[in-house]
C-alpha cells in the first residue's frame, strides 16, 4: 500500500483557517501533517482536477476583501505531484456570499461554484404609475457560476450565472439558500440542495454555449421544513441521497437522464427510541465506494449514522455510531479502498480516522489528528 495526499480544508469565522496538507498512511490510517497553505482562507469546499493537477477551493465569506460588502471567492493551484504543497494560480470573485460547494464537470473544463448567501433582507420602497408608495424587501442575489477551464489549470472569467428564486409573496419571502452541487456519475446532470426553499435543484450544462439550464421551471421538491444540506449520488444507481440540516431524515430521490426527479421517501438517521434534538443537525454524508454503505455526520449528537442501501435505493439502518470524545463533525470522506472514514471534528480540532469494517459499520482505534478547526477533507 502507498501513501496518499490529503487536503484538509479549515472553517472557522476568525483565527486560523486555510488549508492543511497531509499524508494518509494506507496501511494504517493515520494521517501526518506536512504544511499549512492559505491560512487567510475560510475554505468552504475543494475539488480536484487530476488531469490538470489542479485544486480549486472557496473562500467561504460573507464579503469580499476590498469591499465593505460583496461576497467570496474561487481559488485556483497547482498541485506538486511530490508533496502536495500549493502554489496559487488564480483566483476569480464569485459575485455573492458565502460561496460553499464547487463541482467540475466530467472533462474538467467547466467549474460550478454555488453560495449560501444570507437572510438578511434590504428593505427598499418602490413608487407604482399612480404615485402610491410601497414596500420592497430585498436578498442578496444566491446564484450558480458557471467558469470556463483553461489549459493550465487556471479559472476563466465566469461565462454564465443561474440565478436561484426567493420564493414566496408579499412579507412571506424565503430566500435560497444552495450549500451544495454535485455531478451525477450516470448522466451529464447536476443536483443542487436548497436549504431555504426546501428543493433539489437539477441543472445540466450546454457546453457549446456555455450556459446553465435547469432540467425543469421548478425544483423538486424535499422533505417539508427540512433544510437538505448535502448529497451523495449513488455510484450506479439512479439515486441521490439529501442530508437535511433541520429534521433528522435522510431523503431518497430517484432521476432520469431528463433530469426528471421524485422524492421516493425519508428515513430516520436516529435508533429507535432515542429522541430528536433541535441541536441535531446533519452536516456531511457520503457513499462507500462499492455503493452499498452510506454514511451521515449528525452534529449536536457527535455521531454518525451508517445506513445499508438496498437495490431499490432504500435504505436502513445499520449503525449509530457515537464519536467519543470528539465534538462538531463537519465534514468526512472515505479513503479510495473503503476501509477507512475520515472525520473532520471543527469543534474539537482533530480530524480522527475510523475503520470500515465489512459489513459498512465503524469502529475506532485511536486515531486522530489535531488541526485547527478542519471542515472538509479532500484524497488526491
Amino acid at each position: 500500500m502507498k501513501d496518499r495526499i490529503v487536503y484538509i480544508g479549515n472553517w472557522n469565522r476568525s483565527g486560523q483557517r486555510g488549508i492543511s496538507v497531509c499524508r494518509f498512511h494506507e496501511e494504517s490510517g493515520s494521517l501526518s501533517f506536512l504544511k499549512a497553505f492559505y491560512e487567510e482562507v475560510r475554505v468552504g469546499n475543494m475539488c480536484v482536477n487530476r488531469n490538470r493537477d489542479t485544486l480549486y477551493f472557496t473562500d467561504e465569506s460573507p464579503l469580499f476583501p476590498s469591499l465593505k460588502n460583496g461576497g467570496g471567492k474561487v481559488i485556483a493551484c497547482r498541485i506538486n505531484p511530490q508533496n502536495g504543497y500549493l502554489s496559487k494560480l488564480c483566483e476569480r470573485e464569485t459575485f455573492a456570499t458565502l460561496p460553499d460547494h464547487l463541482t467540475l464537470d466530467n472533462s474538467g473544463d467547466f467549474l460550478l461554484v454555488v453560495h449560501h448567501g444570507h437572510d438578511i433582507p434590504v428593505t427598499k420602497t418602490g413608487c407604482d404609475a399612480y404615485g402610491k408608495y410601497y414596500l420592497k424587501i430585498v436578498f442578496d442575489d444566491v446564484p450558480t457560476v458557471l467558469y470556463p477551464i483553461t489549459e493550465d489549470g487556471s479559472i476563466g472569467d465566469a461565462c454564465d450565472i443561474y440565478f436561484h428564486k426567493v420564493s414566496g409573496s408579499g412579507k412571506q419571502l424565503q430566500p435560497p439558500h444552495i450549500h451544495y452541487i454535485g455531478r451525477s456519475p450516470l448522466y451529464d446532470l447536476y443536483a443542487a440542495c436548497d436549504k431555504g426553499n426546501d428543493e433539489i435543484c437539477f441543472l445540466r450544462l450546454n457546453k457549446e454555449e456555455k450556459k446553465i439550464e435547469p432540467c425543469s421551471e421548478k425544483g423538486t421538491k424535499a422533505l417539508p421544513g427540512g433544510a437538505p444540506r448535502y448529497g451523495a449520488f449513488h455510484p450506479s444507481l439512479p439515486f441521490f441521497y439529501a442530508n437535511n440540516e433541520a429534521l433528522p431524515f435522510i431523503s431518497v430521490f430517484s432521476y432520469d437522464a431528463a433530469g426528471n426527479s421524485k422524492r421516493l421517501n425519508d428515513y430516520a438517521i436516529l435508533p429507535d427510541g432515542r429522541t430528536a434534538k433541535s441541536e441535531y443537525q446533519q452536516s456531511d454524508i457520503r457513499f462507500h465506494p462499492n455503493g452499498r454503505f452510506l454514511y451521515s455526520l449528525i452534529r449536536g449528537a457527535n455521531a454518525i449514522s451508517v445506513f445499508k442501501v438496498k437495490a431499490d435505493g432504500s435504505l436502513s439502518l445499520l449503525q449509530f455510531f457515537q464519536m467519543e470524545n470528539s465534538q462538531g463533525p463537519r465534514g468526512c470522506e472515505l479513503s479510495p479502498d473503503g476501509r477507512f472514514l475520515l472525520v473532520a471534528a471543527q469543534e474539537s480540532g482533530e480530524v480522527i480516522t475510523y475503520s470500515v469494517k465489512d459489513d459498512g459499520t465503524l469502529s475506532y482505534q485511536g486515531i486522530k489528528l489535531s488541526l485547527p478547526c478542519p471542515g472538509s477533507i479532500l484524497f488526491i
